[in-house]
């Protein structure tokens, strides 16, 4: 799944496009140089810039912990899972001797992973 900007960035790009094709069909007519018709362009950019909104609107529509895992690129865990998946882990660094990871300053906050994700 794309983050939120890189869905704003194209439909950007493809509504400029739309509008270059529209301002090109009111002054020279319907045909461009490459003897295609506008409209079958503009009817294409048309069709590819609803579906960027609606992938826009769901991607902007996810949970944060959503959001954070394919941010991370991870799998998205239920409470119960994280939790399952936890007490695993805990048990394994135990019977291995490991100690618990402590906080590092190069791992990014949640806070701060939902904004790049969500382009705030």
């Amino acid at each position: 799944m794309r983050t939120v900007e890189e869905i704003k960035a194209e439909l950007k790009k493809k509504q400029e496009c739309l509008d270059a094709l529209y301002l090109h069909q009111r002054t020279k007519g319907d045909k461009l140089p490459n003897g295609q018709s506008a409209f079958d362009y503009a009817l294409r950019y048309s069709q590819e810039i609803k579906r960027l909104k609606a992938e826009q609107k769901q991607a902007e529509a996810l949970p944060d912990d959503e959001v954070i895992a394919i941010a991370r690129g991870e799998i998205y865990q239920s409470p119960e899972e994280k939790k399952r998946e936890e007490a695993y882990r805990k048990r394994i660094r135990e019977e291995l001797g490991i100690d618990t990871p402590e906080d590092r300053d190069d791992v990014l906050s949640n806070e701060e992973v939902i904004a790049i994700a969500k382009g705030w």
